[in-house]
């Protein structure tokens, strides 16, 4: 089956609807789900899934009563734990007659653990929060989620929702970070250039993570997709050349780095850095131009949530500009409310390059290359799959 030609010809939503039916069904009991969803994502893109499929939120008031007789709200994730349990408490301060349970899962490990239980029948979950596009995107498409507009829906651009599922609320911003103490200003200096990270004196003390996951996924699909006369395979293989370091965890990536096992970081985001940066961690990073700046994590409520109420009050929260402050103030990151003024407090130093340069990949092209991007990143690095360190 031709699942992009399929798509090609959708005009409407009751077209989409039956087609997207067909192709979950033809796949079989067991689907591959980004084979769906590489047809899928540029329905969710062209709005066939419908801006206005669902009235929007009901009344603050009337959520509040009935958030209030459910008392409790469940969310599955994938960021880090510390930073969901902080939004748990911010949130908590509106509606404090909510008891948040926070359950944390590795990377695509959400996708697996929540589509398990809704298939086995067991809706255990409010809301769940994912950073896979592609996992999100199939979701919506196996009738998942819940078809949820927020009252401030128009303020959040296209390209950071699934109409009338999911939302994006924060940028991933991508940069080159260093191990301060043991990097000079000086020589650190060269990676203000992508092409930085191929000078001699970095051989054997990079790091890099496998590109798999959303936020790793991101600078492979630049350099692979945005910028390939400039960059394209000769550059990964030169960085293959510089024999870094390759981690499965992004968040192990960073611990070497801060204890001195690598100099480099090749890559990371911003946000990660910045609260480690301010609490005295040896790290400096640089903005390489243009930088990948994209939303990765989405975020939407399960089509059978327990808890429904208190599920659209999470979501109109988050989506808020309270949200959108916590985002900042939490998870040191730009909102993608367009609304809003970021008031992250970012360094006043001579080393730190302001992000103005910005790439961010398209929605369809990272769910169409991602499996044939990594696989051919895994032969460039000679890295297989499932390695830990």
């Amino acid at each position: 089956m031709k699942l992009h030609s399929l798509v090609a010809g959708l005009r409407s939503e009751e077209t989409a609807n039956k087609t997207l039916r067909e192709l979950v069904s033809d796949c079989g009991p067991v689907v591959d789900r980004r084979t769906v969803a590489a047809g899928l994502g540029m329905m969710a893109s062209a709005a066939l899934l419908g801006p206005a499929a669902a009235a929007s939120s009901e009344s603050e008031a009337a959520l509040i009563e009935g958030a209030k007789k459910e008392g409790q709200l469940s969310i599955i994730h994938g960021i880090p734990q510390g930073v969901m349990q902080a939004f748990g408490k911010e949130f908590n301060r509106k509606y404090p007659f909510i008891s948040v349970e926070i359950e944390r899962q590795q990377g695509l490990a959400v996708y697996q653990k929540f589509n398990a239980e809704t298939r086995g029948g067991a809706n255990l979950r409010d809301v769940v929060v994912i950073a896979d596009v592609g996992a999100m995107t199939k979701m919506v498409a196996d009738k998942m989620m819940m078809n949820y507009v927020a009252p401030n829906d128009a303020d959040y651009p296209a390209k950071f929702k699934i109409p009338g599922y999911a939302y994006v609320i924060y940028l991933t911003e991508i940069v080159v970070a260093v191990n301060s103490a043991l990097v000079s200003e000086k020589e650190g200096a060269v990676l203000r250039d992508w092409k930085g990270i191929l000078d001699p004196r970095w051989k054997g003390h990079i790091g890099t993570t496998y590109p798999s996951g959303g936020s790793s996924y991101g600078p492979l699909y630049m350099f692979l997709h945005g910028f390939p006369d400039k960059f394209g395979v000769p550059f990964l293989q030169a960085v293959a050349a510089q024999k870094p370091q390759i981690f499965a965890s992004t968040a192990t990536a960073l611990e070497r780095l801060t204890s001195g096992e690598i100099q480099v970081l090749f890559t990371h985001w911003e946000s990660h850095l910045l609260p480690r940066w301010k609490k005295g961690a040896p790290v400096r990073w640089y903005a390489p131009k243009p930088t990948p700046s994209y939303g990765n994590t989405y975020q939407g409520i399960a089509a059978k949530a327990p808890n429904p109420n208190a599920a659209k009050l999470w979501m109109d929260w988050i989506l808020s500009d309270d949200g959108a402050t916590a985002v900042n103030k939490i998870y040191a990151s730009k909102s993608t409310l367009s609304t809003h003024k970021d008031q992250r407090d970012l360094p006043k130093a001579s080393w730190y390059m302001p992000i103005t340069d910005t790439y961010t990949p398209d929605r369809e092209g990272w769910i169409k290359n991602h499996d044939a991007d990594v696989k051919q990143w895994t032969k460039i690095f000679n890295y297989t799959p499932g390695r830990r360190r």
